[in-house]
């Protein structure tokens, strides 16, 4: 019989599954970049909204 080789996301030693350091370290660089990239797309649309949303109170009056 034949073993199946399977691909896994994990390095086998000593028969106990363990993480790849480098897979964690580009997914928390990943993470970091997208968090990174929503709070500076969330600052830049706050700078648009503000003056918008003051100029259409200066409407109104």
């Amino acid at each position: 019989m034949k073993k199946e080789l399977t691909a896994t996301p994990t390095a086998v030693t000593n028969n106990k599954a363990k993480p790849l350091p480098k897979q964690t370290i580009v997914l928390k660089y990943l993470i970091t970049r997208s968090l990174v990239q929503l709070e500076a797309l969330s600052n830049v649309s706050l700078e648009i909204v503000k003056p918008l949303v003051k100029n259409h109170k200066e409407m109104k009056l």
